[in-house]
């Protein structure tokens, strides 16, 4: 195989394996917050749509500095 596809697979590799670990770090912050006595809302697939569709505005607003790419990439990781 070709140079640049072995490194297109171990990065892939890499990145799943990391965000793997971050979610598992996420999910025991999450547990130590509501331990804690925070309560933690979780929105209906509604309430997140609405969410979505009123923060366009803003994420159109900043798409010059921060760049569509990058706040569509963040868009879709948040899915």
């Amino acid at each position: 195989p070709d140079v640049r596809d072995q490194f297109l697979k171990i990065v892939k590799e890499v990145t799943e394996s990391r965000n793997a670990e971050v979610k598992k770090v996420d999910e025991l912050n999450k547990q130590k917050v509501a331990e804690a006595g925070t309560t933690i809302r979780t929105l209906s697939p509604e309430q997140r749509q609405a969410w979505v569709d009123a923060m366009k505005p803003v994420w159109k607003k900043f798409e010059g500095d921060i760049g569509a790419d990058l706040l569509e990439a963040a868009q879709k990781s948040n899915m």
